[in-house]
Parts: structure tokens; sequence; C-alpha cells
């Protein structure tokens, strides 16, 4: 019986998990479509108490007409997209087929939908937004009480939807053009013109460095109407690693949450005192490694508590341990260790300064 919860996960940790739920239970031997996507779990995190998709999972019950109205909402934001790709009246980012792109066909205005609008972090806010891969101003999601903003289509329908059904080639040509770089010597790639055109000089001079390609190649650029005649960017996840990663210790840091901040600040009154917990929280950076663990310090000596994992994909999570209060000899620290994959250690500590 519904609800049913859907949540996929990135065995490597790179990417966040997707969630997904349903609240409608099919007749006995119908087929039940239930999509998981980004689009969905930003609907679902609007829901989640904490921001957190898989809080709202394990909670185990929607509130069903909160779920509709976030998702009409929603769907509302993506009209001029919608209506610029041709989708149909009824689409539903939950329940509506997605027919994928391959190298040789499109896919239905579904897929197209997912091509076309970007769940991002606003970082002006904090707060997920949306975008589309030719307009990049944030537009805050929608939840169940407001309707937030509108996506404006920059192209008229026949070109965006030229565009939209183009953008699968492109990536592909891309991937195939990236796959045949590195399948060079390191020492050929930068003199090989076919190499450089298809990857840029400056992601070739970064792989002459131990640092972790995938997050260097995550995003590529892709022209539409032509090899040099770049007319827009676009954002595309590569489904598999180029070459194996070699180091991560040199990609960027996460950045502290509101929460882990007023826990670390004596001015803070309402944290000041001992604590039997902390909640700590940070901002996923795209290009970083996830949090694996966080930890706090537990005297006045600089005492680690025991470190408390992190799901994956987690961007805040509550530290069970007594934490002394604030006082002339004491601090108070945050230790993250950060979802390493090959072998090496990278960790954070955060006090107040």
């Amino acid at each position: 019986m519904a609800p049913f919860f859907v949540v996929v996960t990135d065995p490597t940790g790179n990417t966040a998990p997707l969630v997904s739920v349903s609240t409608v239970t099919p007749a006995a031997g119908a087929k039940l479509t239930l999509n998981a996507t980004p689009l969905t779990t930003a609907i679902v995190v609007q829901l989640a108490a904490d921001g957190n998709p898989l809080t709202f999972v394990s909670g185990k019950t929607v509130d069903a007409a909160a779920l509709q109205k976030v998702t009409a909402n929603v769907v509302a934001q993506l009209a001029s997209v919608l209506a610029a790709i041709g989708a149909p009246a009824s689409y539903d980012p939950f329940s509506t087929a997605i027919t994928a792109a391959t190298a040789t066909g499109v896919g239905n205005t579904a897929d197209q939908v997912l091509d076309i609008v970007k769940v991002v972090t606003d970082p002006a806010t904090g707060k997920l937004a949306l975008t589309t891969v030719d307009n990049p101003t944030p537009i805050a999601i929608a939840t169940a009480t407001s309707t937030g903003g509108t996506l404006a289509a920059r192209r008229p329908p026949p070109a965006a939807a030229a565009a939209a059904a183009a953008l699968p080639q492109a990536a592909q040509a891309v991937a195939k053009g990236l796959s045949a770089c590195f399948a060079l010597p390191a020492v050929l790639q930068e003199i090989d013109t076919g190499c450089v055109a298809a990857v840029g000089s400056d992601v070739l001079a970064c792989g002459r460095h131990p640092v972790d390609l995938r997050a260097a190649l995550r995003r590529a650029q892709v022209g539409i109407g032509g090899r040099h005649a770049l007319r827009d960017s676009h954002n595309k996840t590569l489904l598999s690693d180029l070459v194996p990663a070699t180091q991560g210790v040199s990609l960027p840091w996460n950045t502290l949450g509101s929460q882990s901040l007023a826990a670390l600040d004596p001015s803070n009154a309402s944290l000041a005192g001992a604590q039997t917990s902390l909640t700590a929280d940070w901002v996923q950076n795209v290009s970083a490694q996830q949090i694996g663990s966080v930890a706090v310090s537990v005297d006045s000596n600089g005492t680690w508590s025991t470190s408390t994992p992190a799901p994956k994909g987690a961007t805040s999570i509550v530290v069970n341990s007594a934490v002394p209060a604030f006082s002339a000899n004491t601090t108070r620290g945050l230790l993250f260790g950060y979802r390493m994959l090959d072998n090496s250690n990278k960790s954070a500590v955060y006090t107040y300064n």
C-alpha cells in the first residue's frame, strides 16, 4: 500500500541520492511509473523539516495534499520551459514516463526537461533553486505555501525545442572526444590538436597534477550550431569516469552551514551552555568530496568525541556527545572528515575566531 518511496544512490558517493515518492497504489497487475530525478528530489526536500530528503523517507509518511501542492507549484514554475519543448499539459515530474536519449535518438520531453532545468543551490540564500542551461540566474524553488518565481525561456519555442533535442547528441560528441583524448599518453595530450579542441588546454594542464579528473571534467561546454561557434554553455553529467582518479586531496572544500556556525559561536546564548548533542551542517560543493563523519570537541584539552558517520548525500547530522559550556578556557570545535575514494585523508577543523 502507498506511499511508495524510491531512493537511488551512487555507490561511489560522488552524487547525492535521488529520492521520489508515490501516494498512489496501482491496481493489481498494473504498472506504476515513478521517476527519481534531481527535480523530484528537490520537491521532496520541501516536505522535509530539516531539508534532507532522506529524513523525509525515514519518516515513512507523506502529506499527500502538501506533496500535490508543491508539485503543482513547481510545474507552474516550469511553464515556459514545458511550452517551449512541447511537453504535454499532463506532465508530472514523478509519474510521466521518461524515454532517455541515446547516441542516435533524442529523448522525449520528460527527458528534455532534465537536460534543460537544473536544480542548484542559490549562493545568495543557501537554498535550493532552479535554473536553465541558457539562463543561470537562480529562481527560488516553490513550496506548498509559496509559488516562487517563474523560469524564463530566452529562446522562442521552435529554437528551444531544437536546442533541447540537439543537446544529447552534442554531449555524446563531447564524451567521445574526451575519451579519445585521455586514451593518449599524457605527454601527447597537450600537443594533439583534436585533444586540445575537445578538452581545452586548461583542463589538460590540470591533468599534469594529481587531481581527480572526474571533478575537472564533470562539466563540459557544448556548442550548438557549430564546433567553433559556442552559443550556449550546457552542464551535462558524464555517466562514467574517463580515467581512474589518482588523488582527491586537491579538490575544493565544503563550507559550514548556519547550524554549525551557531554551535561554534560563544555569543549564541541558546547553545552556549553544556549540550548533550549538536547539529552540524554544511553546504556541499559539487566539486568536493562528501562529508563522511563529524566529531565535536568534548573538553578544554582539544579531545574529540567519537566520530559520527554521515550518510551518503547528507548535508547535516546530529552528533550525540556531551559538549561542555563555553568558558574563558573552553572553546568549541567541529571536525569534519571527508569521504575519500583514493585512500588519502582529508579533514577540516572549525573553531570560533
